[in-house]
């Protein structure tokens, strides 16, 4: 086998926005992908990715209704440092004004930024959120106030130091297990998903005036009886990445089974149409606001 010889491998990206639909306002199915709006991406040797998308508008097939509209959506990925002995550091950053999802959700702004930091002597980068922020979260004209806690991630910026961070850490297990997707205070390792960590940078949801009927709020979690499900914050944690979404919304149903093979996928069109109760929302999914980041040294 031929010598390799020692190399950091670099990894950033961003995403402004993104969306795919499986049925259009009339039930049928159209299996539509929604390009990425103002993507960037590392090599693996580094450098500088840069994007931006102004003006988008990606409408409902078969309505006059628009599935997606973004204002503007900037994104940046860059690195810095050369060779082995060097402190490797990869910000990504992502900044997207004025969407509106369907003519139900509209967004006035949305910033993250992650930043991984891989210093010569250790095992693992320290990857943690820098930014986090969404202003004028509204769902039918009534807003949401998302509050985001990046202290706890910040000052443990290994999956490991998270780990035991929690373990040790009665009070916020007390209070935030939710945040691990843990279903109790008593368990003292946050559940993993094939070595992933599936946790949130919300500490809380809160009504800004009169909530809207129907809307559930459920941690980072909004379930939304008969238009879909919306995911704020979500930060999934393995031992070399973290890749963290501030809008995630699963349309008119759960649509993970469309992800599988064609006999389940048929099926699983049949059950979102189902669960679906306002027939014009059709069905699919969005996401708004994603950036991802890890290093290593190989081999």
């Amino acid at each position: 086998m031929a010598n390799i010889e020692p190399r950091f491998i670099f990894r950033g990206d961003a995403v402004g926005a993104a969306g795919r639909l499986v049925r259009n306002a009339r039930g049928e199915v159209v299996n539509q992908t929604v390009p990425v709006l103002a993507a960037s991406s590392l090599p693996v040797i580094g450098g500088l990715s840069e994007a931006k998308a102004e003006n988008c508008t990606v409408p409902m097939p078969g309505s006059e209704q628009p599935f997606l509209c973004v204002g503007q959506a900037s994104t940046s990925a860059v690195s810095e440092g050369d060779g082995l002995d060097k402190n490797h550091t990869t910000t990504v950053k992502c900044s997207v004004e004025k969407v509106q999802v369907l003519d139900r959700v509209t967004i006035d702004s949305v910033k993250v930024s992650i930043v991984s930091q891989h210093p010569p002597e250790e095992e693992v980068a320290r990857i943690a959120p820098d930014v986090a922020e969404m202003t004028g979260l509204k769902l039918d004209g009534h807003e949401l106030a998302v509050t985001f806690d990046l202290k706890t991630f910040q000052r443990n910026p290994t999956k490991q130091a998270f780990i035991d961070y929690y373990g040790k850490t009665a009070s916020f297990r007390e209070k935030f297990c939710w945040r691990v997707s843990a279903d109790s205070a008593k368990r003292l390792r946050p559940p993993e998903y094939k070595g992933i960590i599936i946790a949130t940078v919300v500490s809380s949801i809160k009504w800004v005036g009169d909530p809207l009927p129907g809307v559930e709020i459920c941690g980072n979690v909004l379930k939304w009886a008969g238009v879909g499900t919306i995911y704020l914050g979500e930060l999934l944690i393995s031992k070399h990445s973290r890749r963290l979404t501030m809008f995630r919304m699963e349309i008119g149903g759960n649509t993970e089974g469309l992800r599988t093979a064609p006999k389940a996928r048929s099926k699983a069109l049949k059950l979102t149409a189902a669960r679906a109760p306002e027939a014009d929302q059709g069905s699919g999914e969005v996401v708004v606001g994603e950036t991802q980041t890890n290093g290593t040294t190989i081999p």
